[in-house]
């Protein structure tokens, strides 16, 4: 455990350290964070619309990330053999892949949970359907000082302890957002003190954590294919399997009852589509607790699975 436990760390901050992390997870918050402006005039469908295109943007973000997070540290390591500079050591493959994913998971973790919160204070902040419309202005202000303490901490530690920008901003962000975030559940729109959280809509906080066992699931796959696949490949195989698991109760599901070959199929595919409740939250249906363990304990599943076929695939890789 020590060795998975180490070797998980030192993914976690080259994660965190790609260019390509750290611009999709901006676009994706800016993109969240702005949708109440470009939801207007939307004839009372405005808010919907945010839900939607929150949830949509964190799946599109994380599934880029856990893509492109494993072909850097597995595949790219693999072509330039520099994971034997790992094997060499006693090490084993099990614990490079558990590793390997223990570090991205990490990383796509944190990447969803800030999302999650931009979705959240963007619900909170309201979509403005003309100037003298209300909004939350105090939270709008509130996220502009935390992106500007999260900027000047991380210049500072660049400055003066020659620390990664980009990592430090992504850290520091996550400190001072999820303080506005809980600060600000103390108070309404007017500032007045209310009930914790009492403004929050905790439905779209359980979809968004859906969507998060989903981008793990996505990671888990693209680990396993990336130990033997190129990075051209990973990524297409990647996304065919999520596009297709998130259509199979289209695809194969309603013909399963009497095709044995779309059963087969509807059982082999992943499901993707029990991650994506957004439709349920947009028309304000709530969605039970016993369905968030269960769609977990499936998301551990595939997990898992994804895991030990990287194992095994990696195990019939020659060095």
């Amino acid at each position: 455990m020590k060795k998975i436990l180490i070797i998980a760390f030192n993914t976690f901050n080259e994660t965190i350290r790609q260019p390509v992390f750290m611009i999709t997870l901006a676009a994706g918050a800016f993109m969240i964070g702005s949708s109440p402006s470009y939801a207007m005039f939307t004839l009372m469908e405005d808010m919907k619309l945010v839900k939607d295109m929150g949830l949509a943007t964190m799946l599109i973000t994380g599934l880029l990330q856990a893509i492109f997070s494993a072909v850097r540290v597995v595949s790219h390591e693999i072509e330039n053999k520099t994971i034997l500079t790992v094997l060499t050591k006693p090490v084993s493959k099990t614990e490079v892949i558990f590793g390997k994913f223990g570090g991205i998971a990490l990383a796509l973790v944190l990447s969803m949970y800030m999302l999650n919160i931009f979705l959240v204070m963007a619900v909170r902040v309201g979509v403005p359907e003309a100037a003298y419309s209300p909004i939350h202005r105090p939270l709008v202000y509130g996220q502009f000082a935390a992106l500007a303490i999260a900027l000047l901490m991380a210049a500072f530690s660049n400055y003066f302890y020659d620390r990664p920008f980009g990592s430090s901003v992504f850290i520091n962000s996550i400190a001072t957002f999820s303080m506005v975030f809980l600060v600000f559940g103390f108070f309404d729109s007017e500032m007045k003190i209310q009930g914790f959280l009492a403004d929050v809509d905790m439905q779209v906080l359980g979809a968004g954590y859906l969507v998060c066992i989903s981008v793990l699931c996505a990671g888990a796959i693209a680990v396993a294919f990336a130990t033997r696949l190129g990075p051209v490949f990973t990524t297409g195989f990647c996304l065919s399997i999520f596009i297709i698991g998130l259509l199979s109760d289209h695809l194969f599901g309603r013909f399963a009852g009497e095709n044995i070959f779309a059963r087969a199929a509807y059982s082999a595919v992943p499901n993707m589509q029990v991650f994506w409740v957004a439709d349920a939250v947009s028309e304000g249906i709530k969605v039970p607790l016993e369905y968030l363990i269960t769609v977990t304990l499936y998301g551990i599943i595939l997990c898992l699975g994804g895991l030990f076929l990287g194992v095994l695939l990696f195990e019939q890789k020659e060095n």
